[in-house]
């Protein structure tokens, strides 16, 4: 629920000055592959350090595959609500060619997955459930939008 409220308000803020964005899936994937490049190569990171890290590596993901239907739409050539639409579909593509291929865990058994990230990595929960850290920021996010 987290990340999707989150993309929700990726999508919601640019509706403010009538821009349509319907990339944010797209903008997702691409920050998860962000995130996620940090998360396995920095692994010798304290979590005060790494949990920052990865996180704006995440926003920096989106932000660039967002940043490319944004350069289409200022010179003229294309809109950003198609490119946004179909570039969703590239980012799952490349998503996916890095989690069936040079990232996938060797022990997986043939399981499309990437090396498990260290705990560093790990938002703290709250009171030993699933619910994290993240929550917070998703609820920070909404309230400030």
């Amino acid at each position: 629920m987290i990340p999707l409220i989150l993309t929700a308000l990726a999508v919601a803020l640019p509706s403010k000055i009538w821009l349509i964005n319907v990339g944010g899936e797209g903008q997702l994937f691409i920050g998860a592959l962000f995130a996620t490049w940090g998360a396995v190569n920095f692994t010798n990171l304290p979590a005060w350090l790494l949990l920052p890290w990865i996180g704006i590596l995440g926003f920096l993901g989106g932000r660039l595959w967002g940043a490319i239907s944004g350069l289409m739409r200022v010179r003229g050539w294309a809109s950003e609500t198609i490119s946004t639409l179909l570039m969703n579909y590239v980012a799952i593509l490349l998503v996916n060619f890095f989690v069936f291929g040079p990232w996938k865990d060797p022990e997986s058994e043939n399981y499309p997955q990437s090396t498990p990230f260290p705990d560093a990595a790990i938002l703290p929960s709250f009171f030993g459930t699933r619910i994290h850290l993240g929550a917070v920021l998703a609820i920070v996010g909404f309230i400030l939008f």
